[in-house]
C-alpha cells in the first residue's frame, strides 16, 4: 500500500483503491475510451492534481510519470493501418480481409495482433508468419506512430499537471534508438508537453530488456528521483505497475485498465485502477479553478 499523503487522503475520503466488485482484467481491450466517469477515478485524478499543487506551494518539485502505449495512447490505430495495408497488398489471397479490418474499433482490439488472424482468415502457418513479419517491421517504426490516438482525457490531464508545475516523465518500453524521434513528434502533435527543459522522455535502451526490468531498474529510479518528488505513476501493464510501486513506495502507482500482455501477473493489492483520464476538472465546476 503506498504511504503517500495522497494515498492517505484518498483512503480517508473513503475512496477504495482496490477494483470495484465485478471488475475484471483482460488481455482484450474493452472500450477504454468509452463509459462514464466513476467517482473513484475522479477522486484519484483530482487528488493527483491537488497533491501536485500542494507540493508546489511547499516549494517542492512534483513529478508525474506516464507510460505511453495503452496508457496515454491507444495503439489500435497503428494495428489497424498496418493490417489494412497488408490486406490491400494481399487482396487476391484474402479478398474479404480489408472490409473486416476497416470495421475494427481500435480500442477493442486484442493485445497481440496475431489474435486477429483467425478472424481475418489467415490460417496457413506461412501466411501467419508473413503477416506477423509485415506487421512487426511497421509497428516498431517511427513512420506509423502517428496513427496512435490519445486515451480519453489524457492530453488534458497531463497538460493540467504541467500547468500546475509538475515535471512530466514519459517512461516507455519503446526502444530509444528506434522510436525516439517519432515518439516526440506524436506527443507534441497531440498536445502533450514535451519541453526538454521541464520534462523527460525515458526510453528503454535495449530491445532485449523486458519492460518491467527496465522500469523497475535502479537506473530509472535514480533518474526520476533526481527530478523531484514523485506524486504518481501510471501504466497499463500489471508487471510494470508492481515494479513501479516497489521502486516508488511513497508515490501513488495507478493501473490503467486498458490493454496488456497475455499471462500478465495480478496487480498488487493497494494499487488503484482507472479506465482512462476523464475527470471532473475537465467539465465540472472544478474546471474553473485557477491553473
Amino acid at each position: 500500500m503506498p504511504s503517500s499523503r495522497l494515498a492517505a487522503s484518498l483512503l480517508a475520503a473513503g475512496v477504495a483503491l482496490l477494483p470495484l466488485a465485478g471488475e475484471t482484467r483482460s488481455a482484450l481491450a474493452a472500450g477504454f475510451d468509452h463509459g462514464t466517469l466513476t467517482p473513484r477515478q475522479d477522486a484519484i485524478l483530482s487528488g493527483v492534481l491537488s497533491e501536485t499543487r500542494q507540493l508546489v506551494r511547499e516549494s517542492a518539485t512534483p513529478v508525474s510519470v506516464f507510460d505511453l502505449d495503452a496508457t496515454l495512447f491507444d495503439a489500435g490505430g497503428r494495428h489497424k493501418q498496418i493490417m489494412a495495408e497488408y490486406a490491400r497488398s494481399h487482396k487476391d489471397r484474402f479478398p474479404g480481409m480489408l472490409a473486416k479490418v476497416l470495421a475494427w474499433e481500435t480500442d477493442r482490439l486484442p493485445y497481440e495482433v496475431s489474435e486477429t488472424f483467425d478472424e481475418l482468415g489467415i490460417q496457413d502457418p506461412a501466411d501467419r508468419k508473413d503477416a506477423k513479419d509485415f506487421w512487426y517491421k511497421r509497428f516498431f517504426s517511427n513512420d506509423y506512430l502517428h496513427y496512435d490516438t490519445p486515451i480519453a482525457g489524457a492530453a488534458a490531464f497531463v497538460k493540467a499537471l504541467d500547468r500546475a508545475g509538475s515535471v512530466i516523465v514519459y517512461l516507455t518500453g519503446r526502444n530509444d534508438a528506434q522510436l525516439r524521434s517519432g515518439t516526440l513528434r506524436v506527443l507534441e502533435a497531440n498536445g502533450f508537453p514535451v519541453d526538454p527543459a521541464k520534462h523527460a522522455l525515458v526510453m528503454n535502451p535495449s530491445k532485449a530488456m523486458r519492460d518491467s526490468a527496465f522500469k523497475g531498474s535502479a537506473a530509472v529510479r535514480t533518474q526520476i528521483e533526481a527530478l523531484g518528488k514523485v506524486v504518481a505513476l501510471f501504466d497499463n501493464e500489471p508487471g510494470n505497475v508492481n515494479e513501479l510501486q516497489r521502486s516508488f513506495p511513497d508515490a501513488l502507482t495507478v493501473f490503467l485498465d486498458t490493454n496488456h500482455s497475455p499471462k500478465a501477473p495480478q496487480v498488487d493489492a493497494g494499487i488503484p485502477w482507472i479506465k482512462n483520464f476523464r475527470w471532473s476538472w475537465l467539465t465540472g465546476p472544478l474546471a474553473a479553478r485557477p491553473r
